[in-house]
């Protein structure tokens, strides 16, 4: 199916039919060479309407969350809600390797394009299905938004400042912006579609995969539900790196973790005694003790926000870099569009927007694979742009 030089997935036709939950799922096959056609209602998909927009002209082709989402892909229009949208959607699944969607549990029963049917049409025919909670249990029809599925999930309640008194923290717990939840399911998802795709093409068939954004967010807890198996204890939130501003006014980042060796300890005492600034580390000795440490981090804690203040960001990471501390500054995202690192290994994707006469960056795959390397081959798509294409293209009458 692929020739070296293409994309992995060179060659496969997904169907992408739904909304933020399950776009970057066909984001990641698209950036592998799948061709992925988005099904889009009349007047296009919801996402289109998400802010921002560029030059803050609202308009469904200008979305910059439909972009980032959506780049890749192709467009074309049909509406389930008439008698012959479902037919339209069928023509097209019969012709397509995979079908992904994330439209609520039940909807495309309800218009007689479910896996039952579409399975009869195309056995081989692998349908994911991206949903918050997945097409059984008691859950299934819940409500639920990216963030609610993060708290739900238990990662919000590791995250954010500590320590707790008497168990009760006085702070709220703290989530990061984004669709952790959406865009961890969708990884998930396209992990299992690829499997799903090598099992058909290896003269299996095709089947119905459910993804739960919920159990993903769940996975995310980490060593937490091991650690309580075994002691019975709830992990505590945890700062895993101390945040300080620095002369320039950015925040640097200075994680002291102690698994880094047993000399942290006696290199982080060199970096502050070059500064002047480690007497009160070495008058008090218990805090050789790792345990005793981060029980009591206050006497680093002032040690690093004095040094910070004296420092540039860039100076702190370069202080701590030199002693294999993994110290950075905080960036803002846009920072990394200047980063050497990335640009060398040819993070950022150049996409041209020839209606626009523009080429933008695009955030790309987070691997390099020569012989089957990432890229989009075009722009986000405009609403139905590839109809025509598309249904000449698959021989769909």
């Amino acid at each position: 199916m692929t020739r070296l030089g293409q994309g992995a997935l060179a060659g496969l036709r997904i169907l992408e039919l739904g909304d933020e939950k399950g776009e970057y799922c066909g984001r990641l096959l698209a950036g592998m060479g799948a061709d992925v056609v988005k099904v889009e209602p009349p007047g296009g998909s919801p996402t289109r309407r998400f802010p921002p927009f560029r030059g803050d002209v609202v308009d469904p082709e200008r979305s910059l969350h439909f972009w980032h989402y959506n780049v890749g892909k192709r467009s074309v229009v049909l509406d389930l809600e008439t008698d012959a949208g479902p037919t339209q959607l069928a023509r097209l699944a019969a012709r397509a390797h995979v079908l992904v969607e994330s439209l609520p549990p039940g909807e495309l029963e309800r218009h007689g394009v479910g896996h039952r049917q579409l399975s009869e049409i195309n056995p081989r025919l692998v349908l994911a299905s991206i949903t918050p909670f997945g097409q059984e249990g008691p859950l299934r029809d819940a409500a639920a938004s990216d963030l609610t599925l993060m708290a739900l999930g238990g990662s919000m309640a590791v995250c954010g400042y500590g320590p707790a008194a008497d168990g009760v923290y006085d702070t709220p717990p703290l989530a990061c912006e984004a669709n952790q939840a959406y865009q961890t399911a969708c990884i998930y998802a396209a992990q299992a579609i690829v499997a799903a795709v090598i099992h058909a093409e290896a003269g299996g068939e095709g089947q119905w995969i459910d993804v739960s954004i919920h159990e993903a967010a769940t996975s995310l807890t980490e060593w937490h539900l091991p650690a309580f198996w075994s002691s019975g204890s709830i992990v505590p939130r945890a700062i895993l790196g101390l945040q300080f501003r620095c002369r320039d006014g950015v925040w640097a980042s200075t994680l002291l973790a102690d698994f880094l060796g047993p000399r942290v300890f006696d290199d982080l005492v060199e970096i502050l005694d070059a500064e002047g600034l480690a007497g009160e580390l070495r008058a008090d000795e218990r805090l050789r003790d790792p345990a005793y440490r981060r029980q009591h981090p206050g006497a680093i804690e002032r040690a690093l926000e004095q040094l910070c203040a004296r420092h540039t960001a860039d100076e702190v990471y370069r202080i701590g870099q030199a002693k294999g501390f993994p110290w950075a500054s905080i960036r803002t995202p846009d920072e990394n569009l200047d980063d050497l690192h990335l640009r060398d290994r040819g993070f950022f994707v150049p996409v041209e927007h020839p209606e626009l006469g523009a080429v933008f960056p695009y955030p790309g795959g987070p691997f390099v694979a020569a012989a089957t390397p990432w890229r989009f081959a075009r722009r986000p798509p405009a609403i139905g742009e590839h109809t025509a294409e598309v249904v000449s293209e698959w021989g769909v009458e």
